[in-house]
């Protein structure tokens, strides 16, 4: 796909000496930006404004994703505190390929520069927020472009997500007494609203209850699920799957697969499987198949159990120590697999899932940073599946569908 140019880009001149240092035919600059790498094409923002604002046009990212159109995976891994107390956070991505994978670079670190911030929310199409107590903005992690956001007074805790029939990213925040909603963009008064539905004194179930320690959302289809515990531990307790409809703004509650008990909930994690929601518990030995729990009707609290059987190669390679690890789902919806035992010097083997083929793929990425795989489910690692997005938060907040 080319894009098409002509005397103007996005309002400024090309070619001319007031913008350009060097005068190109318009034609051979886009041609020459589309063939660089995401992180020189960011380096070119600093030549001019004719060439930022090519850049930064929708039709010009388009573009790039039609002649890049690899995706890969993003990995969020919190840290400790440092020598300041202050808690930290870094992003790093690899894409996914077939033969000498790069590895994963950082691409964005907590707490940036001038926004002393260091929680941060699920990452929805490359984009992440990141808050505390006063303070809450929106970053592109790719572009490292950040806008401010009017925070929610009280806030314990942010979830971000994107409403699919409307076209637009929202953030859920809990505080004491309430839950409200911020829509971005679409002619929004970036004013937060309250969610009529969440009543607390109907609904002590939600006043009792805790939010799993570090716990995120999985945003599918235009509605949040989260897991929700209430008791005094993990082995006294009772779970439930808590959804949010981001277009209705309804709240429900949805038991937990039949058998399941909290102590077990705390290491599922969330994939899609046939287009439906699924839960799934990292494989160990025994039977060597995926276990997987669909839910199939949330009103009725109807749950499917399917086995996904793993390729022989895996079987061959982790005879002694099988752990199969869900880790999300590629934008076509393939679901992806790791395997931590399979253990290369530069590199971890990711898997694709087909569901309607029941065939697999092999890819690789560069070796994970800092995290240890075998207990990624039951750590506060977030990680996701997504091209490198070059679009501006101004016209990912416009309505457009996401690039």
């Amino acid at each position: 796909m080319e894009v098409e140019v002509d005397d103007k880009v996005g309002g400024f001149r090309l070619g001319s000496p007031a913008s350009l240092p060097v005068l190109l035919p318009d034609d051979l600059v886009v041609e020459l930006l589309l063939r660089l790498p995401i992180k020189k094409v960011h380096q070119c923002n600093c030549v001019s404004k004719g060439w930022q604002s090519l850049i930064k046009s929708p039709e010009f990212v388009v573009a790039y994703k039609h002649r890049h159109p690899d995706v890969g995976l993003l990995v969020a891994v919190p840290g400790g505190p440092d020598q300041g107390g202050t808690y930290t956070a870094h992003f790093y991505y690899s894409t996914l390929v077939y033969y000498r994978p790069e590895r994963f670079v950082l691409r964005f670190q907590l707490p940036w520069p001038r926004y002393n911030c260091d929680r941060f929310t699920e990452v929805i199409h490359g984009l992440v927020c990141f808050y505390n107590r006063d303070s809450l903005f929106v970053c592109n992690i790719f572009t490292k472009e950040v806008k401010p956001l009017p925070y929610c007074n009280n806030a314990i805790k942010y979830f971000f997500g994107y409403d699919a029939v409307n076209g637009v990213y929202k953030l859920l925040c809990f505080n004491l007494h309430s839950a409200q909603v911020l829509t971005l963009g679409i002619g929004s008064d970036y004013v937060w609203k309250m969610v009529d539905d969440f009543d607390f004194p109907r609904k002590g179930t939600f006043l009792r209850a805790k939010l799993m320690p570090e716990a995120r959302s999985f945003c599918f289809d235009g509605v949040m699920y989260w897991l929700v515990v209430k008791g005094i531990s993990r082995w006294k307790s009772r779970c439930f799957l808590v959804s949010f409809d981001l277009n209705e703004k309804n709240f429900r509650y949805i038991k937990v697969p039949p058998g399941s008990t909290s102590q077990h909930l705390h290491s599922q994690c969330f994939v899609t499987f046939r287009g439906k929601l699924a839960l799934s518990t990292p494989t160990r030995m025994g039977g060597y198949k995926l276990s997987l729990n669909v839910l199939e009707d949330a009103e009725n609290h109807v749950w499917t159990k399917h086995s996904v059987p793993l390729p022989e190669e895996l079987d061959d390679k982790c005879a002694s120590c099988r752990i199969i690890i869900p880790v999300g789902n590629l934008p076509d919806g393939r679901m992806l697999l790791v395997n931590p035992q399979i253990k290369e010097e530069f590199a971890t083997a990711i898997y694709s899932y087909d569901h309607q083929s029941c065939k697999f793929e092999r890819f690789r990425v560069g070796k994970f940073p800092f995290i240890d795989l075998v207990d990624v489910s039951e750590s506060s690692a977030n990680i996701s599946c997504a091209p490198e997005n070059l679009a501006a938060l101004d016209v990912l907040f416009s309505g457009a569908k996401p690039i």
